[in-house]
């Protein structure tokens, strides 16, 4: 029996030695090995055709496999089912390592889509967590993390986007149109002067709808909390959950809407009109709409709309509501809970962060094809390539990375700073204090649903203007509570409770 155990020591300690020697082909890969680069997988969607994915991928790779020995495949989806392609390829357990996350962070971690990057992120993720600071939490369940917003200018806020040359010739400051009482005065006088105009065009989902809190006399800020519900929101940097579509700034907004329709500022066929407004404005028939910008700060700025410079007038974006930064609906990437290859995806996600060559890469195209690189630091498309036809319409650089790392167009600005100096405008943002927080609305998805019928219904016609408020806004509210919205947002309640416990 000694001569037996004496074996099985000898022969566990030969089995331990195997297995170490073993580990490097097993489980996690390195970032790479003797037989070369780590390969991962990028599943993305796409609102434009990527002709050109092959020559950006050996552009982006001849970058990466030096770097820190990765290599990126890009595998893309249209947008219309690219929630679903995913789904299906997790349910049948294909190899895939970085997910492009459409605002839905919560639902892919709950549904087993996504992996904790917590540990991921302190190895591999130092620059990450350098840009991002406290915005890189916008997703945590149970206190674990999984995902990387997009960096960039994070205050976005109701915006009204209105012609700077009709402001000017009427001798209107657009500085006295941040409230709606100052936006109304200025319709007035530009109306009297432009009579055959419309003032205001839904841009979208409707005039206000989805830009909740620009009632900036009365209300600091409007926190979302989800985009399942979307009508739940903390105001005023209070963590009580209130159905926005009861409070007295709805109501106030609706009332302002009310008295723009009477007075003919706003498109009569607002309430049920399919068209985006802000075409309308491209083409001279509209003077303003309201839509969801970058705030760039205290002092109203001109802007030209980046890529349309050729078709759109000169504009006053005017900040009609307080920069604070939400989580809800935020764009990012994480780490497929399929991954064979969670350090490398990791690693080269890191590194666009910070390597601008591989951030414009990825965002415009390849050096000297799609662009180049001007004298004074600005880049800009090379002769025959524009917007649209560049071979390379990804969208990575409105939902993906680091847009401080990217070189700056020079239809953007003329300034080579200007994406790092976006960037920075954060450190001075208010964050709310339910940033994080994921609404799982699977407790009451029928009563979502349910509202989700009423709120079209009413919603719409209400916020143009188009009905009377004091009759069709408290049998909106009535019906919404029959749906069952008072379960929604003690639901909410409940759970953000809980989350603002574990802070």
């Amino acid at each position: 029996m000694k001569n037996f155990n004496h074996f099985k020591h000898i022969f566990a300690i030969v089995l331990m030695l195997a297995m170490l020697l073993a580990l490097p082909a097993c489980g996690t890969s390195p970032a790479s090995d003797s037989n070369g680069p780590v390969k991962i997988k990028f599943e993305m969607f796409s609102f434009g055709e990527t002709p050109d994915e092959a020559i950006v991928e050996e552009a982006l790779n001849n970058i990466t496999r030096d770097k820190i020995g990765v290599e990126v495949d890009i595998e893309f989806y249209n947008l219309a089912n690219y929630e679903e392609q995913i789904g299906l390829k997790m349910a049948g357990n294909e190899a895939m390592d970085l997910v492009a996350i459409l605002g839905d962070t919560g639902a892919m971690a709950r549904q087993g889509e996504l992996m904790p990057i917590d540990d991921l992120l302190e190895k591999f993720g130092k620059d990450i967590m350098d840009v991002c600071g406290d915005l890189l939490y916008y997703a945590t369940i149970d206190g674990k993390n999984y995902g990387v917003p997009f960096m960039a200018n994070k205050k976005y806020v109701a915006t009204l986007i209105c012609r700077k040359d009709i402001l000017d010739e009427c001798g209107i400051d657009p500085k006295s149109m941040t409230t709606l009482d100052g936006v109304g005065k200025a319709y007035e006088i530009v109306h009297q002067k432009y009579p055959e105009m419309t003032m205001l065009a839904p841009d979208g989902d409707g005039l206000i709808f989805g830009y909740y809190g620009i009632d900036n006399e009365h209300v600091k800020h409007v926190s979302y909390l989800s985009g399942d519900a979307y009508y739940l929101v903390s105001v005023n940097d209070d963590p009580t959950v209130i159905n926005f579509y009861e409070s007295e700034s709805y109501k106030r907004e609706l009332d302002t809407m009310r008295a723009w329709y009477e007075a003919g500022y706003i498109l009569k066929d607002a309430a049920t009109t399919s068209e985006v407004g802000s075409l309308s404005y491209y083409d001279g028939s509209l003077f303003s709409y309201i839509s969801n910008q970058n705030c760039y700060g205290d002092v109203v700025e001109p802007i030209v709309h980046a890529g349309l410079s050729n078709i759109t007038f000169p504009s006053y974006a005017i900040p009609l509501s307080a920069d604070v930064v939400t989580s809800a609906d935020t764009l990012g990437v994480g780490i497929s809970s399929n991954s064979k290859n969670p350090e490398a995806a990791m690693k080269w996600l890191n590194l666009l962060f910070t390597d601008s060559d591989m951030a414009t890469t990825l965002y415009y195209g390849v050096k000297d094809h799609h662009w180049q690189m001007r004298d004074d630091g600005l880049i800009e498309y090379c002769d025959g390539i524009e917007a649209g036809n560049s071979g390379w319409e990804a969208a990575f650089n409105w939902c993906i990375g680091n847009s401080g790392a990217s070189y700056v167009f020079n239809s953007v600005s003329n300034d080579p700073d200007h994406n790092k100096k976006q960037l920075a405008l954060n450190n001075s943002a208010e964050i709310s204090i339910t940033y994080g927080f994921e609404f799982d609305p699977d407790p009451v998805e029928t009563q979502i649903a349910a509202v989700s019928n009423v709120v079209e219904k009413y919603a719409y016609a209400l916020e143009s203007g188009s009905v009377d408020v004091d009759t069709v806004l408290p049998q909106f509210i009535a019906e919404m509570k029959a749906a069952g919205v008072d379960d929604v947002v003690a639901e909410a309640q409940s759970q953000l409770d809980t989350y603002m416990a574990s802070k």
